[in-house]
């Protein structure tokens, strides 16, 4: 997607830049090419400076270019087409600033300064050197290099595509040749996700598998930890249940025993008691028969006596 959208780009900024793009970006393409012819003014500072440059292509381009007599002829030759004006770039931007068919370029080989000329110790230098300092602090020079060089239709010339490009088969051939190792480098960067991704999820497969079998081991072993404790804890119950079985059986036993014991004591006890009762009964039964013997005895011994105060007890020994 990066490098379709960077060749559309570019190729946008070349059918834009078809009718116009010379091909020359140094003044050294010059001496290279056989299409374009060249010149500047004659007699000015910058002829000068490239005659005495220390690089001898500059002197060769001097020779060979085209002497022009005034900045209105290089104006015309440049309109007329094939032609390449050399001159300062504040005096090209602000002449050809309305110009739409015309391309400039900037080498900045040769720097020139632009300045007020004042006699030495003019009381005036301070003052504009403060202005100049001051409106450049503030953009109002900026702003009026823009409004003076840069206000021109030049700036609003269309950059859109002339109607006489054409989308022939070698402009395309790069973007159809883009699309398809774009294609090609997707299908292998799917393929190589999808390995990747089905080896990672094997490795996290295996990795589960081992958990798994690690936790069914542990499973196991507790397990069989488990029965073991169950089987001891069966016996233990079955032990603990013949143990409370035994000891019922004695229980009863011994309630049993102490039943017949107290049975047996009460069967006694109500024996001796009815005894009891029985020779308590033949007692007075007997007292009262002895009574009634003495009284019988005493009457016929004394039968013509009245005894008025004689009292007889009878004690009951029970």
């Amino acid at each position: 997607m990066i490098l379709t959208s960077m060749y559309t780009a570019n190729l946008t900024a070349h059918l834009t830049l078809e009718r116009s793009f010379n091909h020359i970006s140094e003044l050294d393409d010059l001496l290279k090419q056989h299409e374009y012819t060249w010149g500047l003014i004659t007699d000015r500072n910058l002829e000068s400076m490239m005659k005495n440059h220390g690089n001898n292509k500059y002197g060769a381009l001097v020779n060979r270019a085209a002497k022009l007599g005034s900045l209105q002829e290089g104006i015309d030759r440049v309109k007329d087409g094939k032609f390449v004006f050399i001159d300062d770039s504040s005096v090209i931007t602000y002449n050809f600033k309305d110009s739409c068919r015309s391309l400039q370029t900037f080498t900045g080989k040769f720097q020139n300064q632009w300045a007020f000329g004042l006699q030495m110790n003019s009381p005036y230098s301070g003052v504009i050197n403060d202005l100049i300092l001051r409106y450049r602090e503030s953009g109002w020079i900026v702003s009026r290099f823009d409004r003076w060089y840069k206000s021109g239709k030049a700036a609003s010339c269309t950059s859109s595509v002339g109607s006489d490009t054409k989308f022939d088969l070698p402009i395309l051939s790069g973007l159809f040749l883009i699309l398809a190792i774009g294609a090609i480098l997707s299908v292998f960067v799917m393929a190589l996700e999808i390995l990747t991704e089905n080896e990672t999820a094997r490795d996290e497969m295996n990795v589960s598998l081992n958990k798994c079998e690690e936790k069914e081991q542990k499973l196991m072993k507790h397990r069989e930890l488990f029965e073991n404790e169950k089987v001891k804890i069966e016996e233990l119950a079955l032990h603990y249940k013949e143990e409370i079985k035994t000891l019922s059986a004695e229980h009863e036993s011994l309630m049993s025993s102490y039943k017949d014991e107290n049975d047996t004591k009460i069967s006694s006890l109500e024996a001796g008691m009815k005894l009891q009762e029985e020779v308590q009964s033949d007692y007075q039964d007997v007292i009262r028969y002895a009574v009634l013997v003495l009284q019988k005895s005493l009457s016929l011994l004394t039968p013509n006596h009245h005894y008025s105060s004689t009292h007889l007890t009878v004690i009951s020994l029970g």
